[in-house]
């Protein structure tokens, strides 16, 4: 289903206020174009995890922000995300751990060899969907938007719209307050998703995926700019994007470059989410 077919309740004739979690990344942002085509009144919500490292995602995100003419709020998140490890990451990206490995004694705070690598902390989705409600709430906005793709869920439930359902039933019964947490690109892969961008080519230049960045400039060969780049590929979009590395690899036949459904979806997951555990 694309994002101009997917059909969603709240948003009718009137304009509905909604928070999407935004990074500036091609997700996040294809998820808010979609809310706004659906007539919600969007304020966009980043969270700032780190300090240098993420300089290149959260400028991004303010120059997609300003190009989508959308309000942007960012919300100091640091000192909850470094009690985690240098390596913490509070939302799914290609190369994050999915789940710690543990050896005999191990607890999730003093396993070896992961606090600098990229891990992603448990339940973080939660923590932070749960702070956008509240963030909504306080704004008299009934709506969040998160643009998890099917990538993201493949292997964790939490990436997956039941799981936005529950958390957004659980928040609207105990604030007695309508909130919906709405996931328009769950059930897409990265590369069905960049459709979003065609004749919009410059605008996903300005989007940032890199966690491994050379500057400003997204490097080209980590494992979100792969997913990126091969994603940009399988599509047939245009990537204008500036890459530190001209060349990069990835596993993919230039016969199933050109028909995906040749590849296979555990495949499309590897390369587009997260390392499933070994």
């Amino acid at each position: 289903m694309s994002l101009t077919e997917t059909d969603h309740t709240m948003a009718e004739d009137d304009s509905t206020k909604a928070a999407a979690v935004f990074s500036g990344g091609p997700d996040s942002t294809a998820a808010a174009i979609w809310a706004k085509k659906q007539g919600y009144d969007v304020e966009l919500v980043s969270y700032q995890f780190h300090d240098e490292k993420q300089y290149g995602e959260l400028r991004s995100a303010m120059k997609v922000a300003e190009e989508l003419n959308m309000e942007h709020t960012v919300i100091d998140f640091k000192a909850p995300t470094n009690a985690f490890g240098e390596g913490a990451q509070m939302f799914m990206h290609a190369g994050t751990d999915s789940a710690l490995q543990k050896e005999e004694g191990d607890t999730q705070a003093t396993m070896t060899n992961h606090t600098s690598a990229p891990h992603l902390i448990p339940f973080a989705s939660g923590v932070l969907l749960s702070l956008t409600a509240s963030y909504a709430i306080y704004n008299d906005a009934n709506s969040i938007i998160w643009g998890a793709t099917a990538d993201d869920g493949s292997d964790n439930v939490h990436y997956r719209q039941e799981f936005a359902d529950e958390l957004a039933d659980f928040v609207s019964r105990k604030e007695d307050y309508p909130v919906e947490i709405a996931l328009p690109i769950a059930d897409q892969h990265k590369y069905e998703l960049l459709e979003t961008y065609k004749g919009r080519e410059d605008l996903f230049a300005e989007t940032w995926s890199c966690k491994e960045p050379a500057g400003d400039t997204q490097c080209g060969t980590c494992a979100a700019c792969v997913a990126r780049r091969v994603s940009a590929e399988i599509t047939g979009l245009e990537d204008k994007t500036t890459y530190e590395a001209e060349e990069y690899e990835h596993p993919f036949t230039d016969k199933q470059l050109e028909d995906p459904s040749l590849i296979d979806d555990d495949e499309l997951h590897r390369i587009g989410g997260s390392p499933r555990p070994q």
